[in-house]
């Protein structure tokens, strides 16, 4: 399990998806991600989400994402 915290943005999302993306492909592909510590996600942040959950889906894992409903 990974607990972000800030900004999920164009400034973090390449060191986010790589590191994600070095997990998953190291195994196992099974990655959990806890967004409720997350201020703010943009469209790069979201791209990168939906690029880790084909990976982690082609390497027959999953990744899935946690958050707090009420912070929405």
């Amino acid at each position: 399990m990974f607990r972000l915290t800030g900004l999920l943005d164009a400034f973090s999302e390449s060191i986010f998806r790589n590191v994600i993306g070095n997990c998953i492909d190291e195994g196992p592909a099974d990655i959990i991600l806890d967004l409720s510590k997350i201020d703010f996600v943009d469209s790069s942040g979201l791209g990168a989400l939906v690029q880790l959950v084909k990976k982690a889906q082609n390497s027959e894992g999953s990744l899935q994402v946690v958050t707090n409903p009420s912070s929405f």
